[in-house]
């Protein structure tokens, strides 16, 4: 844009119209020679301020996929720590539950059998007496195999509802670490 300036009459009149025309035109190339070395200082520190923004991304973005990966290494690392405490864990619980079990159906064995040779005897000595009672022990039998199959029952449910619940923790928590990767990756991504 060039200078527009008016000059004062005395200035005109002191050096002249060709002086003044020339001097305007020269003030005028000066500014223009100005503007162009501004415009070209300008765009060279935009180049340069440019190339260190996309230096400083790249680093960052290197930082950054270096620190990403070493969070999944750890994160990795814990899970396989988790997994395999989880798998020990399940291992002991599941060998307690089957000597628990073990003793529990030997006990009832024992018992059992107990009562059973108690009541073959007891039956065999009153059945010359008392054959009525008979069937009262037979009902007796009935019932004892009754309260066997319940107690076998309640302990075939009790052990199912372990092992539903060891199960729902199991994926409950393999879930939670699945979404956290989803999320982590989501984020990343």
């Amino acid at each position: 844009m060039p200078v527009m300036g008016k000059l004062s009459k005395q200035f005109y009149e002191k050096f002249g119209e060709q002086v003044t025309n020339e001097l305007v035109d020269w003030l005028n190339q000066v500014d223009a020679t100005y503007r162009s070395d501004l415009r070209e200082f300008n765009e060279l520190n935009f180049a340069r301020s440019d190339a260190k923004m996309e230096q400083r991304l790249a680093e960052f973005s290197a930082a950054l996929d270096r620190r990403l990966a070493e969070f999944e290494a750890k994160l990795n690392a814990q899970m396989a720590a988790l997994e395999q405490k989880l798998n020990v864990r399940m291992v002991a619980l599941e060998k307690t539950l089957t000597g628990r079990m073990e003793e529990l159906e030997q006990k009832l064995n024992v018992q059992m059998a107990a009562l059973e040779k108690t009541l073959t005897e007891r039956m065999n000595a009153l059945e010359s007496q008392f054959a009525g009672l008979r069937a009262d022990f037979k009902r007796l039998e009935r019932g004892m195999n009754d309260r066997f199959e319940t107690m076998q029952a309640q302990l075939d449910r009790t052990i199912s509802v372990q092992k539903v619940s060891l199960i729902k923790w199991m994926v409950g928590i393999y879930l939670a670490s699945m979404i956290s990767m989803a999320a982590l990756l989501r984020l990343v991504g």
